[in-house]
């Protein structure tokens, strides 16, 4: 018997509980572990104070009693929206790297597993610190293009090991948006991380825009950067959405389609340019996400 699902969050944005319902109207209640025994009663009493859960209204009711107490509620076809934009944008990013022998339906029964492997767990680990409210660390981005690069490598990708979970050594210098990038130092790698970090704790959530142009201008330094001899567009893409779900915002899914007009960014940008970048992102955004722009 299938069970519709819902998800509550503290007001931090941080997941406390899952309701499920049944088509008989039973509802069960899963509270996540180490939440304070108030948090615990105040989530259990709204639930009650919902009334019957037979009734159609009962998802609205529910909905608005937690709601008006500050808490974030998210029902089965918000859930299954997220989880579609979720593997829409792993897919695409893969694609963009003409990554195409990872099926978007295997990409969305891992996601659902939360299986902590290949694009999905590398996804992850940027969502999961970003729901946590934790930074994102340096060894962070190598953990997942060591993800990344051990899963390219069996669908045909191959990398060789010593560039797998490592930044590039001296002797690898690569070409981005025709310039010559030689290899990041160590201490600019980790201190690129450490003023991403500073940053984040500096916007304001309302302004959107302010959002998506502090990801765009971080994405593009990053690239610009380009730490890794592979995985760096994927890893890069992660660092972008993570700032939007730190705010609790859908993901921006880049698109193979037209990648060539995301790849402009990369030709005329600068690290003190990064204009062109900024416009693709907000612009993306309103086509994907006209609800916050009006």
């Amino acid at each position: 018997m299938s069970a519709e699902r819902m998800k509550i969050y503290d007001p931090d944005g941080k997941e406390i509980a899952n309701i499920a319902r049944d088509s008989t109207g039973a509802t069960r209640l899963f509270l996540v572990p180490g939440i304070s025994l108030d948090t615990h009663k105040q989530v259990q009493d709204l639930l009650f104070s919902a009334g019957n859960t037979k009734d159609p209204q009962f998802e609205a009711r529910l909905k608005t009693a937690y709601e008006t107490h500050g808490f974030g509620f998210e029902s089965d076809e918000q859930i299954e929206k997220r989880v579609a934009k979720n593997v829409d944008y792993i897919h695409e990013s893969n694609l963009i790297e003409e990554i195409t022998e990872i099926d978007k339906s295997l990409i969305k029964d891992q996601y659902r597993k939360q299986n902590n492997m290949g694009c999905v767990g590398a996804w992850l680990i940027a969502e999961d610190r970003a729901k946590e409210k934790n930074p994102l660390s340096g060894k962070d981005v190598i953990r997942m293009q060591r993800m990344l690069t051990d899963e390219q490598s069996v669908y045909g990708h191959f990398l060789k090991e010593h560039y797998r979970g490592a930044i590039r050594g001296e002797q690898d210098w690569v070409s981005v948006g025709g310039r010559i990038i030689p290899p990041p130092h160590p201490e600019d790698y980790e201190s690129f991380f450490s003023r991403f970090n500073a940053g984040l704790q500096k916007l304001k959530p309302a302004n959107i825009e302010d959002v998506l142009r502090y990801s765009a201008k971080m994405h593009l330094e990053y690239e610009l950067m380009h730490p890794f001899a592979d995985g760096n567009g994927r890893t890069g893409r992660n660092i972008a959405n993570y700032v939007l779900k730190y705010f609790q915002l859908p993901v921006l899914v880049f698109t193979n389609f037209d990648k060539e007009k995301y790849y402009q960014g990369f030709h005329i940008g600068t690290h003190e340019e990064s204009e062109p970048m900024e416009e693709y992102f907000i612009e993306k955004y309103r086509e994907q996400n006209p609800e916050f722009f009006k």
